[in-house]
Parts: structure tokens; C-alpha cells; sequence
């Protein structure tokens, strides 16, 4: 019996011994671990401001690789501490962003740190690091509707995209998009259409149509150029999303009343009710931004205005086929590019004027109707429209010009891709 008691006692104190050999071994772990994943964490949040750091330089047209650096070395990660190393990689190394059409916006970070353990030393001799990586893209300013002079945003309505009258429509510079696959009415209803006598001229430009086009007219016909040559149409092309607008902030101050305008009037930025353009009016805009909570109309008159961006709150934009129009869009600051900008509740934005006429600037009505109209002269709209529908028509000229850097780009946007 005694001898038994001794041996048990034996066993006792080797279980004891196995016990805290076992439990000093998790606490290794658990120390030594937490060491190691703490480490990473801070080597990620490096990684990931330095690539943003970098995507942010390049787009400034500054040194990318040595912002990425300091914003590393600023996250405790210096690139000259012999355990650090820190690369920067512009076009990416990693798949599938180095294979990319846009690599070239992507930079990649990669930053590998030696971890200094409290016990995994004592039996295992080799280097313990992390390494991480984070890519970051910089997407340059781009058109709303990037490479489309015109561009229709409706998804189901007839009749998105239409060419009518019985004048002369030249494009140039950019395609022309109807999103509308015309199943509204299914049958019966076309993507894009030309209706009347007039002869369109792409000049060497698409006409892209999420259904398809419907050639009513009675003559003229559409043509790649003036030279005449096949058009270049394409059918039941995939529809596509828009990308989201940034708000426009409204000038500060109170709405003025309805305003009437016969004479020689100079009008500054800020908030306006009404406004119409009576026979007589010489109405000069001083730059800025217009908001109109009503509608902008005219009967007769002139109506000049450099450096300014109209947003149409409510109601109608129509400047009527008697007033002389010369409104350009701003060439520096957030607004530079953007003529008009439409809420969803504006009806109609009519692109119209007397012989001569000029627009310049993106026109940005995505839920409204866009009119243009040629007169007896030549119209001339050296803009991006986006419209939920579009229809061009008339019996003089209308000339239709897109050049990018004339119109609004969105923002430079930064964004971590991993």
C-alpha cells in the first residue's frame, strides 16, 4: 500500500511537470504570436498609407517613390533600417493589376520587417519577419461620359437618342450613346432613330445603341463624313451605368424674385427665381455659379456669359430661337468644364439660339429632355451633353463639338485597390 501511495505521488509530479512544460509552451505562442500579429498589423496600416501616399504624389506629377517612403519611415518603417525594406512598384508586380489596360495608375507597396520575438529565438535560430503588400490606384480626372459627345441615359424609354428636321448635323470629336434598350414598348420601339430630310454627319465617329436604330427619314441619311461613306452604327451594345455626379453647392444669399429682362442688364452669381429674356435684353453673366429655382427663358435679345455654370434647380432651360446665345463653361477651379448641371426634377433643357449661337461645357441633365434645335443659321455646341433623352433637329446647321479638356472631369479619386 505505501509502496502504491509512492508511485502515485511519482506520477503526480510527472503530470505536473507536462502541465506547466504544456502551458509554457502556449504562453510562448501567445506572447510570440501577438508580438508577430501586432507587428503585421502595423507593417499593413504602413503599407497602406504609403501606397495611397504614392498614388496621391503621382498624380501630382510628383516623386511617388520617395512619398511612399517618407510615409512609411512616418509609420515607424524607414527603408534605411537594415531589419526594413520597403519597394515601390509603378506599373504593379502582383496579378492581376500588372496585367491591367491601367496599370499604370496602380502603384504597389511592399514592405517586409524583421520581427524581434521574446522566446521563438531560444529554439528556432532563423529570421521571423512579416511581409505585406497594398496596391493603390490613382484614376486620373476623366469626362463623365468619357470618349461620347452625346449620350443618353434613359434605360427603357423609345426613341433615346433621335436625329429629326431637316438641316445639317455634324458630330465631331466624340461618339454618340443611346442606353435605351427600348423596352418600354417592346416591338415597336427603337434605341435610336432619324427621322425627316436631314443629313447626319458622324466624321468618322460611332453611334452606339443599346437596341437598335431606326432610319425613317425621307432623304439625306446619315454618313461617316462629308465625303459621304458608310456610317459607322453599332447596334445592341451593352448598356452602361453613370457614374455619380458630385453635389454643386448653391452661392450663399437669398433668392432674388422673377426677373424680366428688356434692356442692358448685368447679373451677378447667386440665387435667382424666374428668369426671362424679353426682346431688347443684353444680358451679360459675370462668372461663377447661377442657380435658378424656375425657369430660364427668352423670347429675344443676347445673352453672354464666360466662366459660368448654371444649376437648374426646377423648371425649364429653354433660351428660345431669338436670343443670340455665348455661354462657356469656367477654365479653372472645381466647376471647370460644367455649363449646365440639372436636377432630376428639371422637365427640359433646350439647347437653342439665334444664328451664331454658342455653347461650350458639359450640359448635365441625366433625368431631364434634351432639346437642340438649329435655326436658319449655324448652332454651335462645343459640349458633352448627358441627357435622358436626346433629340437634335432643325432646319439650319448644327455642329455638335466634343474636345475633353472643354468639358467637366471628375475629380482625381485615390482609392486602395488591396
Amino acid at each position: 500500500m505505501i509502496r502504491a501511495h509512492r508511485q502515485e505521488r511519482g506520477q503526480v509530479i510527472v503530470i505536473m511537470a507536462g502541465v506547466i512544460v504544456c502551458s509554457m509552451a502556449f504562453m510562448v505562442l501567445a506572447v510570440d504570436g501577438g508580438m508577430v500579429f501586432h507587428h503585421r498589423r502595423q507593417a499593413q496600416n504602413a503599407a497602406d498609407t504609403a501606397a495611397l501616399a504614392a498614388a496621391l504624389a503621382k498624380t501630382a506629377g510628383g516623386n511617388y517613390v520617395q512619398a511612399a517612403l517618407n510615409r512609411a519611415t512616418a509609420n515607424d518603417f524607414d527603408n534605411d533600417d537594415p531589419e526594413v525594406t520597403v519597394e515601390v512598384f509603378n506599373p504593379p508586380v502582383l496579378e492581376p493589376y500588372a496585367s491591367d489596360l491601367n496599370a499604370s495608375q496602380y502603384v504597389q507597396v511592399r514592405i517586409t520587417g524583421v520581427v524581434h520575438t521574446a522566446f521563438i529565438h531560444l529554439v528556432y535560430q532563423g529570421v521571423v519577419a512579416n511581409t505585406v503588400e497594398a496596391i493603390a490606384r490613382a484614376r486620373p480626372p476623366v469626362n463623365m461620359a468619357d470618349g461620347y459627345a452625346l449620350y443618353s441615359t434613359s434605360l427603357t424609354e423609345c426613341d433615346g437618342l433621335t436625329f429629326g428636321g431637316n438641316g445639317h448635323i455634324k458630330l465631331q470629336g466624340g461618339d454618340a450613346f443611346s442606353n435605351s434598350d427600348g423596352s418600354e414598348n417592346v416591338g415597336s420601339c427603337s434605341s435610336c432613330t432619324r427621322s425627316g430630310s436631314n443629313v447626319v454627319i458622324l466624321t468618322n465617329n460611332y453611334l452606339y445603341c443599346a437596341a437598335d436604330y431606326q432610319d425613317n427619314g425621307s432623304g439625306g441619311g446619315v454618313l461617316n463624313d462629308e465625303g459621304g461613306g458608310s456610317p459607322k452604327i453599332q447596334e445592341y451594345q451593352d448598356q452602361q451605368q453613370m457614374p455619380l455626379m458630385p453635389e454643386i453647392p448653391c452661392p450663399a444669399g437669398a433668392k432674388q424674385g422673377n426677373l424680366n429682362i428688356n434692356k442692358s442688364k448685368t447679373l451677378d452669381p447667386g440665387n435667382y427665381s424666374n428668369i426671362s429674356l424679353k426682346a431688347g435684353a443684353v444680358v451679360t453673366l459675370n462668372p461663377g455659379t447661377y442657380c435658378v429655382d424656375g425657369d430660364f427663358t427668352g423670347m429675344g435679345g443676347t445673352i453672354t456669359g464666360n466662366g459660368v455654370t448654371i444649376k437648374m434647380l426646377s423648371g425649364q432651360l429653354d433660351l428660345g430661337g431669338n436670343v443670340t446665345v455665348n455661354l462657356q463653361a469656367p477654365t479653372t477651379g472645381d466647376w471647370k468644364g460644367l455649363l449646365v448641371y440639372a436636377e432630376p426634377s428639371v422637365s427640359l433643357v433646350k439647347v437653342t439660339g439665334g444664328s451664331g449661337s454658342f455653347y461650350m461645357g458639359t450640359i448635365y441633365a441625366p433625368q431631364a429632355e434634351c432639346q437642340i434645335r438649329g435655326g436658319s443659321g449655324t448652332l454651335a455646341v462645343n459640349s458633352q451633353l448627358i441627357c435622358r433623352t436626346t433629340d437634335i433637329a432643325g432646319d439650319g446647321q448644327v455642329d455638335i463639338v466634343y474636345n475633353e479638356d472643354e468639358n467637366y472631369k471628375l475629380p482625381t479619386t485615390i482609392e486602395l485597390a488591396k
